[in-house]
């Protein structure tokens, strides 16, 4: 079955909405949760762009109908997270606002993709 590219413009323009909604918000949810992980501008780069690799995995993962990939995100993240110090709840409870809004951002994208297509949405 071959990919048409107005389906890969679409979807990739979906992404691209989501991301420019993400950027702003997780830099804020930043200040508000863990303004003591602001770090240096390498830092913010490299944690912005692992922001991106997980929504975008999750965003291929869904539109192609691989919905275990949401069991997969929530492993990787428990396991990076099992070393990590379990009395920080500050940490905690910005990682949790995050990976829950990177799960919206992605699901809002595929909304917006199938809205794009004519698709029905649900």
């Amino acid at each position: 079955m071959p990919i048409h590219l107005n389906l890969l413009l679409f979807a990739a323009a979906a992404f691209l909405v989501g991301e420019l909604v993400a950027v702003p918000v997780f830099r804020r949810i930043r200040q508000i949760y863990a303004p003591k992980l602001e770090g240096r501008p390498s830092d913010q780069r490299v944690a912005l762009m692992k922001g991106m690799l997980e929504r975008l995995v999750l965003y291929l993962g869904l539109i192609l109908g691989y919905a275990v990939v949401l069991a997969a995100f929530g492993a990787f993240k428990l396991g990076t997270r099992l070393q990590k110090d379990s009395a920080d709840t500050v940490s905690n409870d910005y990682f949790l606002v995050g990976n829950l809004l990177s799960v919206l951002i992605v699901m809002g994208d595929i909304i917006l993709g199938r809205l794009l297509l004519g698709v029905r949405p649900f």
